[in-house]
C-alpha cells in the first residue's frame, strides 16, 4: 500500500513540473513576432517581389551574299559523292548558316557553327578566294568561293565569329586576337598576312581533312590560289 502510494506521489510531481516546462517554454505571438521582425521581417508577397525585365535580344553576327559552294566531303575520309560547284544566296545569321537557291528563298541546307573549323583553303588552287569549312563532329567539309579577296576575309571574320559565340561559355577557348600581322607567325602555323587594299591583315587558313597529306604552303602556292 505504501509503494503503490508513492509511485502516485512521484507520478503527480513529474506531471506538475512538465506543465510548468511547457507554460515556461511556450512561445507566444509576441515572440514570434519578434523573432520574425530580428530575422528579417515577415516574408514578402509574391505581387511586392519586382521582376527584372530581360534587354531585347540583338543579333550581332549578320553577313548575306552569293557564294559558291563545293562540297568537298560527306563524313571522316570519306570523299563527297557530289563534288560539283552551286550557286547559293548565303545567309549568316547568328550562329547558323543557310544556303538558298537564288531565285527563291527556300533554305537548301542549314550547317550549325558549332564544332566547326573555318578558313582560307590556300591548299586549293584551281579557284581564288575559297574558304573552307569543316566540322570536327561529323567530318563535313565544303568549300565557299567569294567574289573578291576582302569578300573572302570578311566572311572569314564574320564566320569565325560565329563559331566563338556557338560554344558554351565553359568550353569555350579564348579566340586568337592579332593586332599586328607579320611576314611569319612562329606560335601560329596556320595564320598568314594578307595584303587587302593596301593593309596587311592576318587570316587564318584551314587545311583539307581529306587528303592523306596536305601540302605545305608555299609563298608560290599562296599567290597562285589568289590570283589563278
Amino acid at each position: 500500500m505504501s509503494a503503490a502510494l508513492h509511485t502516485n506521489e512521484f507520478a503527480s510531481r513529474k506531471s506538475c513540473s512538465l506543465q510548468d516546462n511547457s507554460s515556461a517554454w511556450a512561445p507566444n505571438d509576441d515572440d514570434c513576432e519578434s523573432n520574425l521582425l530580428v530575422i528579417g521581417g515577415p516574408c514578402p508577397s509574391i505581387s511586392s517581389i519586382s521582376c527584372d525585365v530581360l534587354p531585347p535580344y540583338t543579333c550581332t553576327i549578320l553577313k548575306t551574299g552569293q557564294l559558291r559552294v563545293k562540297k568537298e566531303m560527306d563524313r571522316h575520309c570519306q570523299p563527297a559523292t557530289e563534288r560539283r560547284w552551286r550557286n547559293f544566296n548565303t545567309h549568316l545569321h547568328g550562329t547558323l548558316l543557310d544556303f538558298c537557291k537564288r531565285h527563291h528563298h527556300r533554305i537548301v541546307r542549314r550547317y550549325g557553327m558549332q564544332n566547326m573549323q573555318v578558313g582560307w583553303a590556300s591548299d586549293y588552287l584551281h579557284h581564288p578566294f575559297v574558304i573552307r569549312a569543316y566540322n570536327t563532329a561529323t567530318g563535313e567539309q565544303f568549300l565557299l568561293q567569294t567574289p573578291t579577296l576582302q569578300d573572302m576575309v570578311e566572311w572569314i571574320d564574320c564566320l569565325q565569329a560565329a563559331i566563338n559565340i556557338s560554344i558554351d561559355l565553359d568550353k569555350r577557348k579564348m579566340p586568337t586576337f592579332v593586332t599586328l600581322a607579320r611576314s611569319h607567325y612562329r606560335h601560329h602555323n596556320n595564320l598568314v598576312t594578307l595584303i587587302v587594299n593596301g593593309a596587311k591583315v592576318a587570316v587564318q587558313t584551314c587545311p583539307n581533312r581529306g587528303s592523306k597529306s596536305s601540302p605545305k604552303s608555299t609563298k608560290s602556292n599562296l599567290l597562285r590560289s589568289l590570283f589563278s
